[in-house]
């Protein structure tokens, strides 16, 4: 078989595996295996008559399609039977379905807490598995069930009644990261900031969250990164000069953004010291991972060559070669790589002890539950430590059932 002829079937083979995935639920599908759930507790425990857990779960960024309305359902699996508990429904970000919204650019998270079933002795031995199908429009896809953990301790029938309650450790922290980030694009041999890279969506976003939280108490701004890329194509020297000058530019057009907050004694951001950047004269693992998720007909054959060639400049030229899928790869894949990642660094900070002890007895609800667990070690007196416990479980019962409605 012929160069010519392998080049038309893969490209017949690449057009055709885009028609199917068209709508992300193959994609969604292909790549489950980079979601990650977690159930606690793990094992499950029987408290009174009854089992309850919890399912947090991640997605990462460009996999949650857009259009997609994703059910998942909790099963406990044991001998003799199996038990399907109300399901929790995640969507897209342009879904129509009612659900809770899954960024495909950013990826997303979700907590679910299960509505408490009675115990059965079978469930001593029991599996917890998450079943999931996705929809778009009339077209369905099942993902393959993913084993979530085991049941079940029934410590509950083995102890007498003169028990002595133990507290679990609570999962709370004094800070918490809430960075966030915006690229800047370059034209091609470019290291100037377009007016038009300003107005983008991600540069708003970040600026506004500047604007509503540079004044906050309750936020740290830590330091800000700067990370500039070139593109891998081209001479390394020039490359290497583009991205520093990059890395100055969007340094230099992010401090301007700060510049425009009148407040005079505020001073994060407006000054070279709190910025720390770093560049890459060629942004190979860019380009691999832009590579992986296209669409490119050729895209298999490319990445073999990344592979094949340790040398960089081998490489650009073996890519090359292949005329017409470079100048898709030109069009679609070098731009996206020419860009400055702009980060600001920033810690949201916890309500202080004092605070928290006494919110515990006047609002706890105006808390987290890690709050009020956290609260709950603050006091020496049982009586205290069970009513901010009940609390606690009060607000953990109401989390679910907004969950699941």
């Amino acid at each position: 078989m012929n160069t010519k002829t392998l080049r038309n079937l893969s490209l017949a083979v690449g057009t055709t595996a885009l028609l199917v995935g068209c709508n992300g639920l193959g994609k969604m599908v292909k790549k489950q295996s980079t979601f990650s759930y977690d159930v606690k507790p793990n094992p499950l425990e029987m408290h009174g008559d009854s089992v309850g857990f919890t399912v947090t779960g991640k997605y990462p960024a460009k996999i949650f399609a857009k259009k997609a309305t994703v059910t998942l359902t909790p099963v406990v699996k044991y001998a003799g039977g199996e038990k399907a508990l109300k399901p929790v429904i995640l969507v897209g970000e342009k879904a129509t379905d009612p659900g809770q919204k899954i960024s495909y650019e950013k990826g997303g998270t979700f907590s679910y807490t299960s509505e408490k079933f009675a115990y059965e002795p079978a469930m001593k031995v029991a599996t917890v598995e998450l079943r999931a199908q996705g929809v778009v429009k009339k077209k369905s896809k099942d993902f393959t069930p993913v084993k979530l953990g085991d049941g079940t301790v029934v410590t509950p029938l083995l102890v007498r009644n003169d028990e002595k309650g133990i507290y679990a450790k609570d999962a709370f922290v004094k800070s918490t990261p809430v960075n966030q980030t915006a690229n800047v694009y370059y034209l091609v041999n470019k290291s100037d900031v377009r007016a038009s890279e300003m107005k983008s969506d991600e540069v708003k976003n970040l600026n506004t969250f500047i604007s509503e939280n540079i004044n906050n108490v309750w936020y740290e701004f830590k330091d800000i990164n700067v990370s500039a890329y070139a593109s891998p194509d081209g001479e390394l020297s020039l490359n290497e000069n583009l991205a520093k000058d990059r890395a100055k530019s969007g340094s230099k057009a992010l401090m301007n953004e700060f510049k425009k907050n009148k407040n005079k004694d505020q001073k994060f951001g407006k000054e070279e010291a709190n910025y720390v950047t770093q560049t890459t004269a060629e942004d190979w693992n860019g380009f691999k991972s832009l590579m992986e998720g296209s669409a490119i007909a050729d895209k298999d054959l490319i990445l073999r060559v990344l592979t094949m060639y340790t040398d960089l400049d081998q490489r650009e030229k073996e890519i090359k070669n292949l005329s017409k899928t470079y100048t898709e790869v030109a069009d679609k894949i070098l731009p996206k790589l020419r860009r400055s990642v702009l980060t600001v660094n920033v810690n949201k900070k916890s309500r202080t002890d004092e605070q928290i002890t006494k919110l515990t007895t006047t609002f706890p609800d105006s808390l987290s539950v890690e709050e009020m667990l956290y609260g709950a070690t603050l006091t020496n007196d049982v009586n205290t430590k069970v009513a901010i416990y009940t609390a606690a479980e009060k607000n953990m019962v109401l989390i679910g059932e907004h969950l699941t409605t």
